[in-house]
């Protein structure tokens, strides 16, 4: 899977435009072996609720526009491929939704970095950015998430609040501090805690 870049922290839910795209991106940056259970997926709430809302857009917009196109005899080899795409991405988000397990019950050290907390670091002096660290699969649906597998990620799991750490970024290392450690945004808009700039 390719990559993911770091990105500032925002927590904005996707418009449906934007669903549309992730349903057909979001298997480019899955970390599903195969469909047979080996793999363990973890979700935040809020992650599994827009991957539904990816399943439904798949289900009632793409899906049923694909199969129209497929009945014109002049189409263009690409409506195809695009078709098994959307197919293959809706089994493989059903089967993540179905087997994934809750972020949010996982019994971590408080103050430590782990897969579902949101992290806040210090990159620069006065310079401060949240994420929130998920599944693969969770990483695209918005600018807060970012893969577990990313580099910043890997650099800050296990780490506690008040460490330094390197990340190995594919533009070169760099150095954060880690500010705060929280658990993944809860309630209504699944916002994450207030970024005090001021640190």
């Amino acid at each position: 899977a390719p990559a993911l870049q770091d990105q500032p922290a925002t927590c904005q839910p996707p418009a449906t435009a934007t669903l549309r795209r992730t349903a057909l991106s979001c298997g480019d940056r899955l970390a599903l072996p195969d469909l047979d259970g080996a793999a363990q997926v973890t979700l935040t709430r809020e992650g599994r609720r827009l991957l539904g809302e990816c399943i439904r857009v798949l289900r009632v917009e793409v899906l049923p526009q694909l199969r129209a196109a497929l009945d014109d005899p002049e189409r263009d080899g690409r409506i195809d491929a695009e078709f098994d795409r959307a197919v293959k991405e809706l089994r493989r988000l059903t089967w993540a939704i179905d087997h994934a397990a809750s972020a949010e019950e996982l019994v971590g050290e408080p103050g430590v970095v782990e897969l579902g907390t949101v992290v806040t670091v210090g990159v620069e002096p006065g310079v401060l950015e949240q994420f929130l660290i998920v599944h693969p699969i969770e990483a695209p649906l918005d600018d807060l998430r970012i893969s577990v597998r990313s580099p910043l990620a890997q650099a800050l799991l296990g780490h506690q609040v008040g460490e330094e750490v390197e990340v190995a970024a594919p533009s070169g290392p760099y150095r954060c501090r880690i500010v705060a450690v929280e658990g993944p945004p809860v309630g209504p808009d699944a916002a994450p805690p207030a970024l005090d700039t001021t640190q």
